[in-house]
C-alpha cells in the first residue's frame, strides 16, 4: 500500500551518486531518496 503523505522539501543533495533530500513531515525530518521523483 502506498500512502501519500504531504511533506516539505528542506534540502536536496547527492549521496553516493543518488539524489537525496531531507523532507519535513510536520516537524519530523527524514532523509528520502528522490531518484524516482522527477518533479523535484
Amino acid at each position: 500500500m502506498c500512502l501519500a503523505i504531504p511533506g516539505r522539501v528542506v534540502e536536496i543533495f547527492q549521496e553516493n551518486g543518488l539524489l537525496m533530500g531531507h523532507i519535513d513531515y510536520s516537524g519530523t525530518v527524514n532523509t528520502i531518496c528522490l531518484e524516482y521523483v522527477p518533479e523535484i
